[in-house]
């Protein structure tokens, strides 16, 4: 049992390892051509905030925690939508 939860684990951080670099790839070629070292923060925030949508997702199914979620995500996408726009512009 222990052994299946740890492939789980390790399936999940490789998923979202790639998912990151993934994002990253895509920020450097596209929106951040000339600084594509910023395309680094912007694409572990962008993944974070893709785990905690899906989170969310699943929880209206369950409908747990999701005025807590909701709050976050809005903020959460405010805030990275906010600073990529001022990156962009500097």
């Amino acid at each position: 049992m222990s052994n299946v939860l740890m492939l789980a684990a390790q399936a999940l951080l490789m998923l979202y390892n790639w998912l990151s670099l993934l994002l990253r790839y895509m920020l450097e070629s596209t929106i951040f051509k000339e600084n594509p070292s910023v395309a680094r923060e912007f694409s572990e925030a962008i993944s974070i905030l893709i785990n905690i949508t899906a989170i969310y997702i699943i929880m209206t199914l369950f409908e747990g925690l999701k005025k807590f979620l909701k709050v976050l995500l809005i903020i959460g996408w405010g805030l990275l939508t906010l600073a990529i726009i001022l990156a962009a512009i500097s």
